[in-house]
């Protein structure tokens, strides 16, 4: 279905479904998303429930959420925010705002704003978070597509190499090379083979 509509809505509306099968079907991929932006979790214990420890949803109004001891504010986008960026953003003033996605766990929530380019997208996500009104501890970290595509792809070699392929997350990270090879780690010339996928892309680059 990444294939479909070639449209910049349908594109973006693929990345956050993608990203959000990944994540909820290879939990290797999920350890290592919620890793690179909570750093409280390698240290988390996880209880053995009948019940999902984590619970992935897309496109959720804020007002649908339960409150949180604490939030972890994240942009996807194609570069790195500061914090510093974050904390002087102005903040947009939407009564019900949508949140692209969103991961609990715990008493935590992560809170995702997506965007397939650098649109500045702090104002957006902030607003999000001051939607929970019982001033939860507030974190932030940013997560670029160039680090969550070089996830992907050390992942996936690792997976090939023990015989173990997930196809949720190889047929994702083959999209994103095919529609954004500038966010792919740059291979060397003596990797390229005939055989390489979007050969001349990397060939370019």
């Amino acid at each position: 279905f990444y294939g479909e509509d070639k449209s910049k809505e349908r594109l973006e509306d693929n990345l956050t479904r993608g990203l959000a099968l990944c994540l909820k079907y290879d939990s290797q991929f999920l350890q290592l998303f919620v890793s690179a932006v909570d750093d409280k979790f390698s240290n988390a214990s996880i209880p053995l429930e009948k019940e999902p420890f984590f619970d992935i949803s897309i496109q959720v109004q804020a007002k649908d959420l339960n409150e949180v001891r604490r939030i972890i504010a994240v942009p996807i986008t194609t570069i790195d925010y500061q914090k510093e960026e974050y904390d002087s953003s102005p903040e947009r003033n939407t009564k019900s705002p949508r949140i692209d996605m969103v991961i609990k766990y715990a008493d935590t929530l992560i809170v995702c704003e997506v965007k397939r380019s650098s649109e500045n997208c702090l104002a957006q996500l902030k607003n999000q978070v001051s939607a929970f009104s019982d001033s939860p501890e507030v974190k932030f970290a940013s997560l670029s597509w160039q680090r969550i595509s070089a996830i992907l792809n050390n992942l996936n070699n690792l997976n090939a190499s023990m015989s173990l392929p997930n196809h949720i997350t190889h047929d994702y990270l083959e999209m994103l090379k095919g529609h954004f090879p500038s966010w792919q780690p740059i291979p060397k010339l003596n990797e390229l083979t005939i055989h390489t996928t979007h050969l001349t892309d990397n060939i370019e680059r």
